[in-house]
């Protein structure tokens, strides 16, 4: 398994020339939640699909994979064509046009039962039966190893992204945090503020202040976001190590775990903020965390 962080996303090609037939493999990647693995092969190597779904379920653990296999007369062997067998032929043309009749389809044309061609072309036949599954599966190992390779050069940038976006979410920690004493001291005296102002119009007499004190340090408290501030440093250290120590395993469902909670405590910090300068800092830290979820939505 290769190191580091892995994208869902890539591409990768390998070509060989096997008993003078010119077999060529090619693996494209996109974002997929779990494996989807697809297959496109000629008739005459269908068999190799199994080897080929196991192969792949040990590489590669999330993304829709396509992998086609292509086979073409070389031409560096003399295989002499002897014609096309009439009976397969007419078979091809029969089963085809049955299909179509059956489910309301246009009737096939020549192009259609070419797709065929290796059922009724006699010459292709000796070549392909000198196949060797092994030549075979050893061109489809190199075209994954491209694959990876690829996914593996994609994953280094989206983690250089996921390290620089962590870089601007932690610097908002810390302006966060150095403005919450701030926030508390102006809230404390907007709250005194408002209780005298109440005293004073409704000609009250003397005022509990034991009792206004609690009732302000119990405001201040359903304000305080510095919990949420050490959870939100929690999860970007925690991911920061995990970025870090990637090893080529499938991170991308950790890395958006710790991200829908970074989201969560955001969330709670601006609805608990009052202070101008914190809710801003808080919706440019929610900002980010939706770049790091956007970039990690591609990682394997």
């Amino acid at each position: 398994m290769s190191s580091g962080l892995h994208s869902m996303t890539g591409f990768g090609g390998a070509a060989e020339v096997i008993a003078g037939l010119a077999l060529r493999v090619e693996c494209r990647a996109v974002n997929h939640r779990g494996l989807d693995l697809r297959l496109q092969a000629p008739s005459e190597l269908r068999w190799v699909e199994k080897e080929v779904t196991a192969v792949v379920r040990q590489r590669l653990h999330r993304g829709r994979v396509e992998i086609r296999l292509d086979v073409d007369l070389d031409g560096t062997e003399e295989i002499e064509f002897r014609g096309i067998d009439e009976v397969r032929f007419e078979a091809v043309v029969t089963a085809l046009r049955d299909l179509t009749e059956a489910n309301s389809l246009r009737s096939p044309e020549l192009s259609d039962v070419l797709e065929f061609r290796p059922f009724f072309e006699v010459g292709t036949d000796v070549s392909l039966a000198k196949v060797d599954a092994a030549e075979v599966m050893d061109v489809v190992e190199r075209a994954l190893d491209d694959l990876v390779e690829s996914r593996q050069s994609e994953g280094q940038g989206i983690a250089s992204d996921l390290l620089s976006y962590l870089d601007e979410l932690e610097e908002g920690l810390r302006q966060v945090e150095a403005h919450i004493g701030v926030e508390r001291a102006e809230l404390a005296a907007r709250m005194k503020e408002r209780v005298a102002e109440i005293t004073a119009t409704m000609e009250a007499g003397a005022v509990d202040q034991e009792r206004v004190a609690r009732e302000v340090a119990l405001l201040l408290e359903r304000g305080d976001i510095a919990e949420e501030l050490q959870r939100a440093r929690s999860h970007t250290e925690q991911l920061r190590e995990l970025i870090a120590a990637a090893d080529g395993e499938p991170l991308g469902k950790k890395i958006d775990f710790f991200l829908q909670e970074l989201i969560r405590e955001t969330n709670t910090m601006g609805s608990k903020s009052q202070h101008a300068v914190v809710t801003h800092g808080v919706v440019e830290m929610k900002a980010v965390v939706e770049k790091m979820r956007e970039q990690a939505a591609n990682v394997e």
